[in-house]
């Protein structure tokens, strides 16, 4: 499944793993619980990647200069995709399937 690590806040220690499958956030935890997780690819290389931009991601996909994230695979009603502020995510991973707050939290993406 391919997927990319990020960094919710430049000072917390809150990462997400984010499928691009889905387009959701399929793990949140800290740096040690990640790096305990066997099936996530955290090699020196992407988690330095990490801590300067906020993502593995080569192309910067996700990264804090991004203003935003496509979110889609939401709770009913927000079946249709929404764009997730990028500042915002460490709140939407605490929200998980609360969806006023999910709600609030993004806008339609159309």
């Amino acid at each position: 499944m391919p997927q990319y690590i990020l960094k919710a806040d430049r000072d917390r220690d809150l990462y997400v793993v984010w499928s691009t499958v889905v387009d959701n956030a399929v793990w949140a935890g800290t740096r040690a619980e990640l790096e305990a997780e066997p099936d996530y690819d955290t090699s020196a290389d992407r988690m330095a990647r990490v801590e300067v931009t906020g993502t593995s991601a080569r192309d910067g996909t996700g990264s804090w200069s991004e203003p935003t994230l496509w979110v889609c695979n939401l709770p009913e009603p927000l079946l249709e995709p929404r764009l997730l502020p990028r500042a915002s995510l460490a709140a939407f991973v605490a929200a998980q399937e609360d969806e006023p707050t999910i709600a609030a939290l993004t806008v339609p993406a159309r």
